[in-house]
């Protein structure tokens, strides 16, 4: 066996997990290649390729600054980009050229990667969100994209298209992330103390405004945004909530509180736009 066939397969592997992910399936395929399984360590170089793909996302560490924490404080780093590095491979996705693309592919992948019943993926699930929320808000926005769509201001008639004003993120969490941020602001995080606490947030940037508002609502008020972010009018809200399409009063009242807070506004479609 010679070292540089040895180098070959190592290098092979570690590029590409899927031959890791094989060979240790089935350990004699190595043989064919003239290298002993017993002279590999499969799990090391598999960690290995985890630990070249986490610092190819480098990059993002400044805006998941807590996220990368919480993935080294819970010991999830290797095995989470390790996973990453084989789905990666066996889709054959190339790393995306943007900090915004990586970013939000990572989070794609951890939302199909992450196991609901362990306490730290659940909490890295709800921070990855977090942060992404906040980074993609902050981000410049285009003075096209800030501009009010035509129409006539009103009140919450059934009739009267919904609108977002600004822009928003929705979650649904089952953890507080300001909680989670302020554990792994210790020196020595205590993540089995962060109690789940279930929010439903919205991450808002209102309009011609630079700084993101975290808002939680209440069950009515996260469908009333969603509707608003699809440009439902308030009747097909009130179908929607099994409320039927005469607007019952304490909706519309619960509508003009958003309105009041700013977050929402109703529009009377022009008499032309309705032809």
């Amino acid at each position: 066996m010679r070292a540089a066939q040895v180098h070959a397969v190592l290098a092979g592997g570690v590029s590409d997990p899927r031959r890791l992910a094989e060979w240790a399936a089935d350990p004699q395929a190595l043989r064919a290649l003239g290298v002993d399984p017993a002279s590999l360590d499969l799990p090391a170089l598999r960690g290995f390729a985890g630990l070249a793909l986490k610092v190819r996302h480098n990059g993002l560490r400044d805006a998941f600054m807590h996220s990368f924490r919480l993935l080294h404080v819970a010991g999830l780093e290797i095995e989470a980009f390790a996973d990453y590095a084989l789905a990666r491979a066996s889709t054959g996705t190339a790393l995306a050229a943007t900090v915004a693309a990586r970013a939000r592919a990572l989070v794609d992948f951890v939302r199909q990667w992450h196991d609901p019943g362990c306490a730290a993926q659940a909490l890295l699930w709800d921070l990855l969100r977090h942060e992404q929320a906040l980074f993609e808000l902050m981000q410049p926005v285009a003075a096209e994209a800030q501009m009010p769509a035509a129409g006539f201001s009103t009140s919450p008639t059934p009739g009267a298209v919904m609108r977002v004003r600004g822009t928003v993120r929705l979650h649904e969490m089952r953890h507080d992330p300001g909680a989670i941020v302020l554990a792994l602001r210790q020196r020595e995080p205590d993540l089995a103390a962060i109690a789940p606490a279930p929010r439903a947030l919205c991450y808002w940037r209102p309009p011609d405004e630079a700084a993101v508002r975290i808002v939680e609502l209440d069950a009515f008020g996260f469908a009333a945004v969603q509707a608003a972010e699809g440009q439902r009018c308030v009747s097909e809200l009130s179908v929607a909530l099994g409320l039927g399409p005469r607007v019952p009063g304490p909706v519309r009242a619960l509508l003009m509180q958003l309105q009041r807070a700013a977050l929402l506004s109703f529009e009377r479609r022009p008499r032309s736009a309705m032809r």
